[in-house]
């Protein structure tokens, strides 16, 4: 839980224009944030992206998502900006489930602090700190099977993983993990549990982890 409660939304919207091509925007309002602690004990951020994938193969796919984030503190005080993309190219080693898949990414962030605080000043122990994360590139490797489960309207209720490992300029060495299950519960929708743990991976050297559970209804 935050330090204040706010209304937030999101809207996506995915395109096909050709078979092998995707194209997602995606806006969100008073998105949970991550980037820091501070963001994610007392930070929200809106977020627009857009999203372009090609399928080269059947095997082979290449993802690239650059990003603008307006970031406040949970009272709406204005706190800075964020600006970056990401590159991901992904082989699967097998196409049904469980879909083993290998890839490599590459990450670049840039962010503009106000130097303001608002409510986050009433975190301890709150001294002289960079609520922002400093500009930062990253790159990596990673593993992972049955995001369907997560992410799609998927019939059986069956688990998923993803293991990144990575280098990030200010946080050195670290890795992403998360796994769950996830699958229809009633017709047009879908039902996850997952567990989320990393290091070094959210820009700082921070070590995080968290439960969720989130539910989806396609229409």
């Amino acid at each position: 839980s935050g330090l204040k409660d706010n209304p937030s939304g999101y809207l996506k919207i995915d395109s096909h224009p050709q078979s092998r091509t995707d194209i997602g925007l995606y806006f969100a309002k008073n998105k949970a944030s991550s980037e820091t602690l501070y963001l994610e004990l007392g930070g929200m951020k809106d977020i627009t992206q857009l999203t372009l994938s090609y399928q080269i193969n059947t095997r082979l796919l290449l993802h690239i998502r650059p990003e603008y984030d307006v970031l406040y503190a949970q009272d709406t005080t204005y706190l800075g900006e964020g600006m970056g993309a990401y590159l991901e190219a992904q082989y699967k080693l097998r196409l049904g489930y469980p879909d083993y898949t290998f890839k490599m990414f590459c990450q670049q962030m840039n962010y503009k602090s106000s130097h303001n605080t608002g409510i986050l000043k009433q975190i301890p122990p709150f001294t002289n700190v960079d609520i922002l994360p400093e500009n930062f590139s990253s790159f990596g490797s990673g593993f992972s099977f049955g995001h369907d489960n997560r992410d799609n309207l998927v019939r059986p209720w069956r688990p998923f993983l993803n293991l990144d490992f990575l280098y990030n300029t200010q946080s050195g060495l670290g890795f992403d993990f998360n796994c769950g299950i996830g699958g229809r519960l009633w017709r047009k929708d879908n039902l996850s549990l997952e567990l989320k743990y990393n290091k070094n991976a959210c820009k700082t050297k921070e070590s995080q982890y968290s439960i969720e559970m989130n539910y989806k209804y396609f229409y």
